[in-house]
């Protein structure tokens, strides 16, 4: 019985963020998330992982504006909220954070809320945080199979 608590304790201190990798993880899902709800789009794609910058970037501008744009008054769009960690996963300085938010659209009407995952990533062992959402984590022209350290099924 031992055994198994131990096993058990390595599994969860092993997923589990230090201080100061919470603490970078909070500020930047903090400023992820209002630089999309308030439009802020430089900040917003400065936030996001940039693998999916250079692939929207990559198939032109009107594509690229498609991908970025982002509610404000005068278009329809979505806000994120009531973020949830689902997954923890780390490994050669990696680190992969599976969140789940309510994307909830403009007017706030919560019969039209509906799920969303997106990928907190640190490759420099929790300093800096990119954010990739999960259709695109999955997609192996942005995101190879290789570098994923979050189960995609």
């Amino acid at each position: 019985m031992k055994t198994y608590y131990w096993i058990f304790l390595i599994f969860l201190t092993s997923c589990a963020l230090n201080s100061e990798q919470e603490s970078a993880l909070h500020k930047a899902v903090t400023d992820y998330v209002a630089s999309h709800n308030t439009g802020a789009v430089m900040s917003y794609v400065s936030l996001t992982h940039p693998s999916v910058v250079t692939y929207y970037k990559d198939l032109g501008d009107s594509v690229f504006q498609s991908k970025f744009e982002l509610a404000s008054d005068d278009t329809e769009g979505y806000f994120l909220q009531d973020a949830t960690v689902r997954s923890i996963k780390s490994g050669n300085g990696k680190i992969h954070v599976l969140y789940r938010f309510l994307r909830v659209d403009q007017d706030y009407l919560a019969p039209d809320a509906e799920e969303f995952e997106i990928v907190a990533i640190s490759e420099d062992d929790g300093k800096k945080w990119f954010f990739i959402e999960m259709n695109d984590y999955k997609n192996d022209a942005i995101y190879a199979p290789e570098n994923r350290l979050i189960d995609t099924k």
